[in-house]
């Protein structure tokens, strides 16, 4: 059995997989996700608000 992936469905999304992607908001996408990472894993270790002394 081949393994043809013409006969299937392609999403309306697939065509533009990098096609018009900027990439300067991809790199702001990146820095966020790795923000919220960096939160996440925070209040894992650490739960509830930052002391006062350590707020920004």
């Amino acid at each position: 059995m081949s393994s043809d992936t013409s006969i299937l469905p392609r999403s309306p999304a697939a065509g533009l997989a990098g096609a018009g992607r900027l990439p300067s908001i991809d790199a702001l996408r990146r820095l966020v996700i790795l923000f919220m990472l960096i939160d996440h894993v925070r209040e894992t270790f650490y739960p509830g608000p930052l002391p006062a002394a350590a707020r920004f």
